[in-house]
């Protein structure tokens, strides 16, 4: 198992050198002068195993005329670069933080190949995890090698005290430490370890997914979270790497406005959409963050999502303000139960309502939290620089008071800087009538806005016969999901470690006296779904638990069904996972 030693959010309006790559509406301001970043020390982390040619060509194409110079440009010339690249499980400093004019920068550069290791597919893994918490903290895994090929030799040396810390990572595939082999709960759990580290440290990634093979949402995950986490930018690219060079030259040349310039959020949610290039909108602040809003306990899009169309995910995003709390949570009276549940669901759409405006205000407007300002007691207090991740752990916890905190806060932050003007060439969109919104805001699949908090064995809904009808055994539930990968469902039962969200539930010996047989069904789900049946010991620190059957695409469909008969004794679990997220059903019958 994986250890780490503990050894400035620089999200900010950009210097667009070169060619912008992104969405036909990404929204990049001009930022007035050069050297608005200050000193910059950059770490490029390049992944040249086979599969990255197109990549690193495109990186090497676009050197001298966007990525040093924009990186140039933002410093005011204080620049220092850096890079390391991961072939064959190795961690290399092709050359260390190198002042940038030095020829040795350059060299290094051009002289980038991909590695003959054999590995031309992006399924692998390489040790880009390794490489970054090398970058952060000087050191490996015991395991690992760290080595260095240039005249300069010696490590890649520490980031200077002051000065802008940005590393970018550029690579196609899964962290796989020092074995080039990705196992789930050892390697995201250490890829999410180094991404706090970064954010410990003031130390930004950001990060290019280039998807060579076909897109792989557990790679892409990721590297959202190295963003997310550590305050940097997350950016896809074609699969044969067009656009990398500007993308990078794009992320470094992003510096950190001294204003605070936000948005409320009523702004954000009646200024929805918009079509010209520098209008600020909620659908500009969505593809920024390419159509993807990480909200803690969720993430929009569902699965619904059309690949270069975010009109679903904005759509949901809207949902979350324009529904009102009766349509928050599970169908099944919850709300009108007032189950915990339902409350924490109401507690959560309240921190939504806040958390998606602040995390447009940091992305779109490039506002650090830390230059704002808000009363504590009397006192003027600054947010911390991770306000939205601090916001985005609240939001997937079950405390509601925590939640209740959380979107007062963001709500004095969304409205810390509304008197400052925009920056650069940015502008206000026009506002949309509030009944156009409630159309766009209606979900056609009725997808539920919160899950509930059956995601363990521990915390499993209990089924029960809700017909009126004793002998017509009925039970349903619909339930919101987020994003899992159903190919480790028995791995992960069996070891109680979960890579994302499961929805349980259980058959008691009360309710499966008699030896009874069950049948269990998806239908009616609007993702791929998956079911299994389980019976065995469950706990808080071990399972005990052997499968009982399992079922994937019922009949032909995306949908799956099972049978099974109890023993009277034991309890039995209920699994739905998928290949997917969405809005999932299940209905137990016997």
């Amino acid at each position: 198992m994986r250890t780490l030693n503990k050894a400035a959010m620089l999200i900010g309006v950009g210097v667009l050198i070169g060619a912008l790559f992104g969405p036909a509406n990404l929204f990049v301001p001009l930022a007035g002068a050069a050297g608005d970043c200050g000193c910059m020390d950059v770490a490029l982390v390049i992944d040249n195993s086979g599969s990255m040619g197109g990549a690193v060509s495109q990186i090497k194409v676009g050197l001298t005329n966007d990525i040093i110079a924009a990186a140039a440009y933002a410093s005011g010339l204080d620049l220092r670069i850096g890079l390391i690249t991961t072939p064959s499980s190795n961690v290399v400093v092709n050359v260390p933080l190198t002042n940038y004019a030095e020829t040795v920068v350059s060299d290094a550069i051009e002289s980038l190949d991909v590695a003959s290791d054999g590995e031309g597919t992006g399924d692998h893994a390489e040790c880009t995890d390794e490489a970054l918490q090398y970058v952060i903290t000087g050191a490996v895994e015991p395991s690992c090698t760290a080595s260095n090929v240039y005249v300069l030799n010696g490590p890649l040396s520490a980031f200077r005290t002051g000065c802008a810390k940005v590393v970018i990572l550029v690579t196609d595939a899964l962290p796989g430490g020092c074995d080039d082999t990705f196992a789930t709960g050892v390697d995201d759990i250490h890829a999410r370890s180094v991404a706090k580290l970064a954010a410990e440290s003031n130390v930004v990634i950001s990060t290019v997914y280039v998807p060579t093979s076909t897109e792989n949402a557990d790679i892409k995950n990721i590297m959202i979270d190295y963003a997310d986490y550590s305050g940097g930018s997350f950016i896809e690219t074609a699969s044969d790497g067009t656009g990398v060079s500007a993308s990078i030259s794009n992320i470094i040349a992003r510096c950190s406005s001294e204003q605070c310039i936000t948005r409320p959020a009523r702004f954000w949610f009646t200024h929805g959409t918009g079509t010209d290039v520098d209008c600020v909108s909620l659908m500009s602040a969505i593809e920024t963050n390419w159509g993807v809003l990480n909200l803690g306990f969720t993430r929009l899009p569902t699965a619904s999502y059309v690949d270069g169309d975010s009109t679903n995910s904005l759509m949901e995003a809207l949902g979350f303000y324009w529904r009102g709390i009766g349509r928050t949570g599970e169908d099944g009276g919850t709300q009108n139960a007032k189950l915990r549940s339902a409350v924490l669901c109401r507690a959560r759409k309240l921190l939504i309502d806040e958390l998606i405006p602040a995390v447009a205000n940091v992305r779109l407007l490039g506002t650090r939290p830390s230059n704002c300002t808000y009363n504590n007691g009397g006192t003027t207090t600054n947010f911390p620089d991770n306000l939205v991740e601090q916001a985005r752990l609240v939001a997937a916890g079950e405390d509601i008071a925590e939640c209740q905190a959380m979107t007062k806060l963001l709500k004095k932050f969304n409205n810390s800087g509304i008197t400052n003007n925009f920056l650069g060439s940015a502008m206000e969109c026009d506002s949309t009538a509030t009944r156009t919104l409630k159309k766009i805001s209606r979900d056609p699949t009725e997808r539920d806005t919160c899950p509930g908090i059956n995601d363990s064995c521990i915390t499993a809904e209990a089924v029960n016969n809700e017909s009126v009808d004793p002998y017509a055994f009925l039970f349903k539930r619909s339930v919101n999901t987020s994003v899992y990968d159903s190919s480790s469902v028995s791995d992960d039962v069996a070891s109680n470690t979960f890579s994302g969200y499961l929805v349980w539930y259980k058959i008691t010996p009360e309710v499966g006296t008699s030896k009874r047989h069950f049948t269990a069904s998806t239908a009616g789900s609007n993702y791929d779904t998956t079911l299994s049946v389980w019976q065995g010991i469950c706990s808080s620190t071990t399972n005990s638990m052997s499968m009982v059957t399992n079922n994937d695409n019922y009949g032909g469909t995306w949908q799956s069904r099972v049978g099974f008969k109890t023993d009277g004794t034991n309890t039995y679990y209920i699994v739905v996972g998928g290949s997917g997220y969405g809005r999932a059903k299940i209905k137990v019958t016997n």
